[in-house]
């Protein structure tokens, strides 16, 4: 089917969305994004924009016509962004490693509550009632770490919905599964029911680094995370970061950044505790020169005096 804005046509030449008889393309959905490409005859080039799951389950691709014009009966390649999609299948599997491991370090209450992957990112939402400290995100960055580095095999089979969850599957609450479902494994560590798009080893991923944590609403909190290159990327900053402060305090050793840094805040409070001291002198100073200025009017001391804004004059 060809459509246009919506409405059945029996051909488009600029833009439009059409349904295939099968497709490779995956559309937005289960928290994944789309697939993107191109689909290309001798006569046509489509660049695909997004996917969406139609009402009745069709894969709804929106295209940019390139070059010729496309029709029912039509047949095309189709070529994902397979760099593109990679990246995504890193995002997503590694939400499958932080959602086991959670469970591990947080406790068994916690629970999937949403997420979203594309190339960049993956986002996490998960129930807990209480902030998670720097010390347990260590714990787990650490650990999703160490099963990406252990290669574990990613296996994913279909099976009866019953015996997927005897065999410890981990369900959304939100979801809806039919009789049969398909079970993604990896290693011993996480078996989930999931329809995405995985890598077939741990180690593809590369690299997993958390980004942030906070809290999204009562009981939720978010984790956003990055794997592989971006990953890489975050890391290689910081360690620009500190190379730029390292070379303010004039240090040739990196890894004395952290002392020093920590000398020169101590020697800024101390600073700070003694400028307070000198003010308090020098305000009892004024007053004390003040009460010179002292008048008296009808047997009442007046004095009348400007004094200058402390705040304003620190501000200037």
């Amino acid at each position: 089917a060809v459509f246009k804005d919506g409405h059945l046509v029996d051909k488009i030449d600029e833009s439009g969305e059409i349904v295939l008889e099968t497709t490779t393309f995956y559309a937005l959905m289960g928290g994944q994004c789309a697939d993107l490409g191109t689909m290309e005859n001798n006569e046509t080039k489509l660049e695909v924009s997004n996917v969406i799951k139609a009402p009745h389950g069709q894969h709804l691709h929106f295209v940019k016509v390139l070059k010729g014009s496309v029709k029912v009966g039509d047949t095309f390649t189709l070529n994902i962004d397979q760099i593109l999609r990679n990246k995504v299948q890193n995002n997503h599997s590694a939400t499958h490693l932080l959602h086991a491991t959670l469970k591990e370090v947080l406790g068994s209450h916690v629970n999937q509550a949403g997420s979203y992957v594309d190339s960049e990112r993956l986002r996490f939402d998960f129930t807990h009632y209480e902030k998670v400290s720097e010390k347990q995100l260590k714990t787990i960055e650490t650990i999703v770490n160490e099963k990406i580095f252990s290669a574990l095999p990613v296996d994913i089979k279909y099976m009866n919905k019953e015996e997927a969850i005897s065999h410890g599957a981990t369900a959304l609450f939100d979801e809806k599964y039919g009789d049969e479902v398909r079970v993604v494994n990896m290693g011993d560590f996480s078996v989930e029911l999931c329809g995405g798009c995985h890598v077939n080893n741990t180690s593809s991923i590369g690299l997993f680094k958390i980004e942030m944590e906070e809290s999204v609403g009562s009981g939720i909190r978010r984790i956003e995370a990055v794997t592989g290159e971006a990953a890489y990327q975050s890391l290689s900053q910081a360690v620009e970061t500190i190379s730029d402060i390292a070379e303010v305090l004039k240090l040739k050793n990196k890894s004395e950044t952290l002392n020093k840094v920590n000398h020169v805040v101590e020697e800024l409070n101390l600073v700070k505790k003694e400028n307070e001291k000198l003010k308090a002198k020098l305000n009892s100073i004024e007053a004390q020169n003040k009460l010179k200025d002292i008048e008296t009017i009808n047997d009442v001391p007046f004095l009348c005096t400007t004094v200058e804004n402390m705040a304003q004059s620190e501000a200037k």
